[in-house]
């Protein structure tokens, strides 16, 4: 399960993605593999009539909050 884009995959499609926050501290998200979260959410708004727009704004701002929030 991709926490920014909410795919769901095996093993070799969603992995750790981890790194080091500080010389203590090591954060992790469980993210696409090939990192392809803006064509997944644009196959799904077409898929749902979402608008394609807004979800990307959203991915955004996960990358926005994860970053701010583990690694600053």
């Amino acid at each position: 399960f991709c926490e920014w884009c909410h795919s769901v995959g095996a093993s070799s499609e969603i992995g750790l993605l981890s790194a080091d926050a500080s010389d203590h501290r090591r954060v992790g998200i469980n993210l696409c593999l090939d990192l392809s979260c803006v064509s997944k959410l644009e196959a799904r708004s077409s898929l749902t009539g979402e608008n394609s727009r807004h979800l990307a704004r959203g991915l955004v701002a996960k990358f926005s909050d994860f970053s701010k929030r583990t690694l600053f």
